[in-house]
């Protein structure tokens, strides 16, 4: 970083004349707006240079092109350079005086004060015409170093014609400001009277709209602003436009950066555990080296950590040639390096300590997960001393890791397990003490906190009444910003913020803020892999139930396909937008087999056309340029044969799901669920739904039922006759003593949450009901779901947005750059006056998330940068475990 500071510096210098002493090099000072544009530049990345070259050429081309030639007037450049940062005391100047430099003229051409007097100049004007009085020329001790450019200019003089006739020549003293355009008017801009000064000079409500409230960006167009505002040779109109090019040019490069950042965010995490791989070194992925060899030993948090990130292939590319879990059984190695990944937790120390009396490894590079406490530590060192082993361990890091990053924009802080201490249940349990709870709180914070110090960004929090963790991540967090020892937040190397153009809001919300969408029973393919097949941390197990061994199957974040299926909404219209259903998912992986296969045929015809069926591919690759063809096409087979592995993965996983789909009547209940949610009759009952036999599992009636509870207004004698019907096929309605609870206490209405149209049953299947088709969709409903918000998407609408919601108008706010804890409690109306709206957020749900939820606000806005976060990510049915508990608890 050192290097690259030092190359965005400018450096005054002189080649001095043979046999002369060199003068000391003077320093240039730079202007204020010399110092704000490099910021910008260095904020937004990139080329650097060519960006600040593209905003001083605005600078220029506004003031060239907006002023009268004909007048000599100070350009925006020079207001600019007025505005210095004043290293040293500036020395006190003698008044100057004009009186003196005309007496002191060697040449008597010139005119003297009294004939100034009376052609009517102004002797002190800071715009002279130049005309009467000679330039001095600037005190030159040194001769041209170049006497070539002199030449030039003799040569550009000697071309350049004379005027023709008195009319050029009066062309030319009109552009060189000698004289007056015809007809005669000694006041510039005269149709700028009907504007008032007032628009002339406050520029900056203009500044309110498409620009960031602070950083480097907000700072540079108040400089120009304040540059704008004095030159009174712009029109309002072009002050208008140049304001709006820069707010054109910086929201080109916002979303440049937007795009980038998409890619950026898992990568960060990627590129920290990367560089843990190369013993904590910067990755230099410029210079070409082998891989050192070395062990790579992990515990199961760290394991949880890795595995949805780190291949396989890529711990072998970066040397790892054995990756063990802590606790398993290990040969002694004492000739390799190993690098350690685990928790700072008792357990996991203590096994460490064990490695290092037993002199396990060569070196040992230690990684914890979070902070390593000082108790810790200290066993740790003792450990080290006694057993002659602290030369060999070399390194001691805090990572801050404590968090499972599943996709570019969402993380969990805890994989789903029935004792999750971060689950709805545990925090809501009634014989939670104060203890535990504390420590809830703690991992909460430690999580958020760790999410914030990878992306590098300090953000506003914002959260509902009632909750402690955001109050201890405000204080974790302006902590850590007043302490000069540690640079989680203004390092400029691997962990450089990706929000430096605006703060993100953190939203941190509780999962009884929506006791529905967990319930409900899903359509899209990501969440339905979720509902009916052990997912976690993006690996599935088909078969899992059965007497065979599971095969499990890894799931690509940047696989192509995924991205485009897992469950995004389409538009089949300029006014109707869809959510993405599973049938088209099934249809869409029909249509890529069918393209796989016309390929293989091609090639397979290729082959045969040229006689060379019985050739392998390396035989062919060596042929002539007659064989050019089949050449191109052959070194394309790795990845059509990626493809069609991609493929056959979708395949299995996509007939899965349509088995359980079939088989426990999903599309049912989810269109069912629908209606009820958005206040629409169903086509039966909930309860005669509970009493078919071969409508759905007994988990999915009572999911139905408790949403029917939910979302409407049941007497007692509904809820009564529904909770009887389900009693009579052995199911357990816990749920409902908990949720009648809730209810009764509850302020918000879920009746009232859910919002937007109905559904419809399209016919798609034309494809898919083909006899080649592996899908047969026959009898299974195409719903197609129109976009609506959830629960959480209208609170994060609201905030985003500053909107007068109800919902929100009791949210608290917490900034962590002030230094004392503040917390901003104002009706949203009245925020809104002093703040503009946010680009990224992070949303946090407390007490587990879901996909439909993620899912629903990455769709929500595609134009802003939106992370979803939760402690763990829960289906329906565990969902209702945890719900069936607490009410047995009651």
């Amino acid at each position: 970083m050192e290097l690259a500071q030092k190359s965005t510096k400018r450096i005054g210098f002189k080649l001095s004349t043979p046999g002369k002493t060199k003068k000391p090099v003077e320093k240039i000072k730079k202007t204020a707006v010399e110092y704000a544009v490099e910021d910008v530049a260095s904020n937004f990345g990139g080329d650097v240079e060519k960006t600040k070259s593209e905003i001083f050429n605005k600078l220029r081309e506004g003031n060239v092109a907006s002023q009268p030639k004909s007048v000599p007037f100070e350009q925006l450049e020079k207001l600019f350079s007025k505005m210095t940062f004043d290293e040293s005391p500036t020395k006190s100047k003698v008044p100057y005086r004009k009186a003196e430099r005309f007496t002191r003229q060697s040449s008597l051409s010139f005119p003297s004060n009294d004939m100034l007097e009376k052609l009517n100049l102004e002797k002190n004007s800071s715009a002279r015409l130049n005309i009467f009085t000679k330039k001095e020329d600037p005190v030159t001790t040194e001769k041209p170093l170049l006497p070539v450019w002199k030449k030039l200019e003799q040569l550009s003089a000697r071309s350049t014609a004379l005027p023709r006739n008195g009319f050029e020549e009066m062309i030319q003293w009109t552009l060189e400001g000698k004289m007056f355009p015809y007809p005669i008017d000694n006041e510039y801009l005269w149709f700028e009277k009907e504007y008032p000064f007032y628009e002339h000079v406050f520029l900056e409500p203009l500044l309110e709209k498409g620009f960031p409230k602070d950083g480097p960006v907000r700072r540079f167009m108040e400089l120009v602003v304040q540059g704008l505002s004095t030159n009174p040779y712009m029109t309002v109109q072009r002050k208008h436009e140049h304001i709006a090019w820069f707010r054109d040019y910086f929201s080109k490069k916002q979303k440049e950066i937007d795009r980038i950042i998409d890619k950026e965010k898992i990568r960060a995490v990627r590129r920290v555990l990367k560089q843990i791989l190369n013993f904590n070194r910067p990755l230099t992925e410029s210079v070409a080296h082998e891989p050192y060899w070395k062990v790579l030993i992990y515990d199961k948090a760290g394991m949880d950590i890795l595995s949805p990130l780190i291949s396989v292939k890529e711990l072998r590319e970066c040397g790892v040639t054995l990756h063990l879990l802590l606790s398993s059984q290990r040969q002694s190695l004492p000739e390799v390096p190993c690098i350690y990944f685990i928790m700072p937790i008792r357990e996991s120390v203590d096994l460490l300590c064990k490695d290092l009396a037993g002199g396990m490894y060569e070196s040992y590079y230690l990684n914890f997960i979070s902070p390593l406490s000082r108790p810790l530590l200290e066993d740790v060192a003792t450990v080290a001393v006694e057993t002659n082993s602290v030369s060999q361990i070399q390194k001691v890091f805090d990572q801050y890791l404590s968090f499972i990053s599943l996709e570019d924009d969402l993380f969990v802080l805890k994989k789903y397990t029935d004792e999750n201490p971060l689950s709805f249940y545990a925090i809501n349990r009634p014989q939670v003490d104060s203890g535990a709870m504390e420590e809830i709180v703690n991992a909460i914070v430690d999580g958020l906190f760790s999410v914030c110090v990878t992306l590098g960004a300090v953000p506003y929090i914002r959260c509902p009444r009632g909750n402690a963790a955001e109050l201890k991540l405000n204080t974790k967090i302006r902590d850590s910003l007043l302490d000069g020892r540690n640079s989680l937040f203004t390092d400029e190397g691997l962990r450089s913020s990706l929000y430096s153009f605006q703060r993100p809001v953190l939203i941190i919300c509780d999962r009884s803020l929506d006791l529905t969408t967990p319930l409900h029973h899903t359509w899209t393919y990501q969440a339905l892999i979720n509902e009916v097949l052990p997912f976690q941390l993006n690996r599935v197990k088909l078969d899992a139930n059965s007497a065979n061994k599971a095969k499990e199957l890894d799931i690509n974040v940047n696989d192509k396909f995924w991205i485009a299926q897992k469950g995004k909404y389409v538009s089949q219209t300029d006014e109707d937008v869809f959510l993405n259903p599973f049938p088209t998912v099934a249809e869409a992986i029909q249509e890529e087999l069918e393209s796989y296969r016309a390929k293989e045929e091609d090639i397979r015809k290729l082959k045969h056309s040229m006689g060379l069926d019985g050739e392998t591919d390396e035989t062919i690759s060596l042929l002539t340029d007659n064989t050019a063809e089949l050449t191109s096409t052959v070194k394309s087979l790795p990845e059509l044969l990626e493809h069609k592995r991609l493929i056959d993965m979708h395949t299995n996983i996509a007939t899965a799901v349509l088995e359980q789909i079939k088989c426990r009547k999903l599309d049912v209940f989810f269109e069912a669920e629908e209606k009820i949610m958005n206040k629409q009759a169903t086509e039966r009952s909930v309860i005669d739904m509970v009493k078919d036999v071969e409508c759905g599992s007994a988990e999915d009636k009572m999911r139905i039922a408790l949403i029917k509870y939910l979302c409407t207004d049941m007497s007692e004698n509904e809820v009564g006759q529904l909770m009887q019907a389900l009693e009579s096929i052995d199911c357990d309605v816990s749920a409902f003593k908990y949720l009648k609870r809730v209810k009764q206490f509850s302020s918000n209405a879920a009746s009232d949450q859910y919002s937007g149209g109905g559904m419809k049953t399209v016919n798609m299947f034309s494809k898919l009901l083909s006899q080649s088709s592996q899908f047969i969709m026959e009898g299974v409903k195409n719903l197609v779901i129109p976009k609506r918000n959830l629960p959480l998407t209208g609170i994060v609408d609201a905030i985003m947005e500053m909107k007068n919601n109800p919902e929100v108008d009791g949210y608290l706010q917490f900034d962590p750059k002030l230094y004392k804890t503040s917390v901003a409690y104002a009706p949203q109306g009245q925020q809104q006056k002093s703040k503009t709206s946010f680009n990224d957020t992070i949303v946090f749900m407390i007490g587990g998330g879901t996909y439909a939820e993620y899912q629903n606000l990455v769709e929500y806005r595609k134009s802003r940068r939106i992370i979803y976060g939760c402690t763990e990510l829960v289906n329906g049915c565990q969902f209702l475990s945890q719900l069936t508990r607490l009410g047995r608890e009651i």
